[in-house]
């Protein structure tokens, strides 16, 4: 039939979308089964592969099936050819309008990953914005307004993401200590000592970089503290590459299971506190911060599990896509050990499951081979580079795992600071610091 002949006319362009769409849903397959390791070399052959494949399947039966068989079942097979370009079409313009939406929105939903500026735009707090019992400065930092330090002037710049933002009030937070241990010991022979705290939730390495030229340099820092969270800043400096060779990729994949999980966790754990949020009164300060046996969990058993559950991965050595991240971000320090000199301190701050020993037996308990997993590993790895290149290293590891047997320093499920982990680490930062600056003067 005319209407048979003109679908039939353009079955290769069909036949094009339903390859591509099938590798890339095989590629997710075998991408959720492990199969690659996260390897983006071995996910990008598998898919570039099965397209090859199914294009030739494609191409036989075009070539080969004789049409009347296909004259035959003409009426199904517009209703199911129809039917899936529908769906496919219908796949492609929700995801080019989550790609319009990430670039020109400031939503946190759609964060577009792959721009450096937008996702510090994204994450950066309003300014002035009332945290906790403090106003945020004019930058949308969790610290009092910034001066640029002049020749009478101590300033200490401090690089971090939501740890630098903190999960407790200005005065509980660790640059906020380290900054008052610092005013005690050298007031007196400086007009004005500060802690810059350039803290900003959801960014790392690439946008410590960016923060680093447009803003904190402007600051005139005689020190500058990478803080480096274990969980998730062992990355190199490029911006996050978005390929859509797997569904896990996509901006409607993330955002289809991002409000699936806030649903899950709303109707599975209604006790969950969302730290940060909920106060007696505008100036008073809250009390699970003073006393954690009254705090409620920020998140249900099953979600902060997987979450330390993939994070446990970046000490797992034997995976090739935790190497290749320990390789790029030892290039990144390099780039900001070039940039700042002597001025460069790095502070390593350790995930809760390499301090809390309950927590990572559960964790490897999970696992198909626990004994790939060395627990010191990033600080044993960024220690010896440190050391063989001659960048000060803090690693507040050992000292937060001593003082957890005794009491929590994390917050209940949440893998921030409770106020006693932020005073113990801002303690010992501000002790590192005044070595490093009594042996330099």
């Amino acid at each position: 039939s005319a209407l048979f002949a003109e679908v039939r006319s353009w079955l290769p362009v069909r036949a094009w979308l339903y390859s591509v769409l099938l590798a890339v849903a095989i590629g997710s397959i075998a991408h959720a089964l492990d199969l690659f390791h996260n390897s983006r070399f071995l996910t990008r052959s598998f898919f570039e592969s099965t397209l090859l494949g199914c294009l030739d399947i494609w191409a036989l039966l075009i070539l080969f099936y004789p049409t009347q068989s296909l004259e035959g079942l003409a009426r199904f097979w517009r209703y199911l050819d129809v039917a899936l370009m529908n769906a496919i079409l219908t796949l492609l313009l929700a995801e080019g309008a989550l790609n319009l939406w990430a670039h020109y929105s400031t939503s946190h939903l759609p964060i577009d990953a792959t721009s450096i500026q937008a996702t510090v735009a994204t994450f950066r707090p309003e300014p002035y914005r009332r945290y906790f019992n403090f106003n945020l400065n004019s930058g949308g930092y969790h610290d009092d307004e910034f001066f640029t330090a002049t020749g009478e002037d101590l300033v200490v710049a401090l690089l971090a993401d939501s740890f630098g933002m903190g999960v407790v009030p200005y005065a509980y937070n660790f640059a906020t200590i380290t900054e008052r241990h610092l005013q005690d010991t050298l007031g007196g022979r400086y007009d004005r000592v500060a802690v810059h705290n350039f803290g900003i939730p959801g960014i790392d390495t690439p946008e410590y970089a960016l923060l680093l030229h447009t803003e904190v340099l402007q600051t005139n820092p005689a020190r500058v503290v990478l803080c480096v969270f274990v969980g998730n800043d062992i990355r190199g400096l490029k911006p996050k590459n978005r390929r859509h060779f797997i569904f896990q990729n996509w901006r409607l994949w993330k955002l289809t299971t991002g409000i699936v999980a806030l649903v899950e966790e709303g109707l599975r754990d209604g006790e969950v506190l969302k730290i940060g949020k909920p106060m007696q009164g505008e100036d008073e300060v809250p009390a699970y911060i003073l006393d954690p046996s009254k705090e409620r969990p920020s998140t249900s058993v099953r979600n902060f599990l997987n979450i330390e559950s993939q994070a446990v991965e970046i000490v797992n050595p034997n995976k090739p896509s935790t190497q290749r991240k320990y390789r790029e971000f030892l290039e990144a320090l390099a780039k900001f050990h070039s940039w700042l000199g002597d001025r460069l301190i790095v502070v390593v701050i350790p995930d809760e499951f390499q301090v809390n020993d309950e927590l990572y037996q559960q964790i490897l308990a999970t696992k198909q081979n626990p004994n790939d997993y060395k627990r010191n590993y990033p600080q044993e790895r960024l220690g010896a580079h440190c050391q063989e290149q001659g960048i000060p290293m803090l690693d507040l590891l050992p000292t937060l795992r001593d003082a957890n047997k005794e009491e929590r320093v994390y917050h209940l499920r949440n893998t921030h600071w409770n106020a006693r982990g932020n005073r113990i680490a801002g303690e010992a930062i501000a002790a590192f610091l005044l070595d490093h600056l009594s042996s330099s003067m």
